[in-house]
């Protein structure tokens, strides 16, 4: 959350948007996030990633528009870099279809 925001900011920095005014904005877009880890919680708990709420297709396709406009905004891809990585290598193995959740059998 907190590099997500790092991130943010300094891409809304290159167009003259302050840090605090991409809080604002950026407060009620987590808070309406924070609402789905119950949720992504049992998907987790029951291993069970074929019925997504968003697949790691959606998720690759999002990380590349943010990787590309990263790039052309002049900033480093060190905090999204290893989130995309570990998407594509998913994606490429043919879990794209899957949930977003399955990212978590790569890091245990």
């Amino acid at each position: 959350m907190f590099t997500g925001f790092m991130h943010g900011a300094a891409m809304m920095r290159c167009v003259g948007v302050s840090a605090s005014a991409f809080a604002e904005r950026a407060v009620p877009w987590v808070t309406a996030m924070a609402q789905m880890l119950p949720a992504y919680g049992t998907i987790v708990d029951g291993g069970d990633y074929t019925n997504p709420i968003q697949s790691l297709a959606f998720h690759k396709a999002a990380l590349d528009a943010i990787n590309r406009a990263t790039r052309d905004a002049g900033i480093t891809t060190d905090f999204v870099a290893p989130i995309k990585n570990l998407i594509d290598r998913q994606v490429a193995d043919g879990h794209g279809t899957l949930e977003f959740a399955r990212t978590i059998e790569e890091l245990v």
